[in-house]
């Protein structure tokens, strides 16, 4: 399972939002289908299903504009601060990040993994 915060849920399911940065440890693989969520305690709070396209490392500070927008967001700066909200790091602390690059698309639900 997925999680994003409420405000992406209709960006995923419009396709607008495409790409996701994580830290931490690689719970992807290519290829796999994982449930997308906005509460990972709330069953109901499932929107849908998402296959990994691809996944990659690299350092937050070299976003591009085409991921920038991947991302749901229009410019580098509200990108910046809004992945420092949610890992709760200063602004300049996220530029220094190094962290996964998933890419998704939104699958049907009889794709979805059992």
């Amino acid at each position: 399972m997925i999680s994003f915060s409420e405000q992406f849920k209709p960006l995923i399911l419009d396709g607008t939002k495409t790409q996701t940065r994580r830290t931490g440890r690689c719970r992807w693989k290519v290829g796999s289908v994982h449930k997308v969520t906005t509460n990972t305690r709330a069953p109901e709070a499932v929107f849908g299903s998402v296959r990994i396209t691809s996944l990659r490392r690299d350092w937050l500070i070299n976003i591009t504009q085409a991921s920038i927008k991947a991302e749901g967001f229009r410019t580098k700066q509200e990108f910046i601060e809004a992945f420092a909200k949610c890992y709760r790091i200063s602004q300049r602390d996220a530029r220094a990040c190094r962290c996964w690059v998933i890419t998704f698309e939104l699958v049907e639900e009889e794709e979805s993994p059992a």
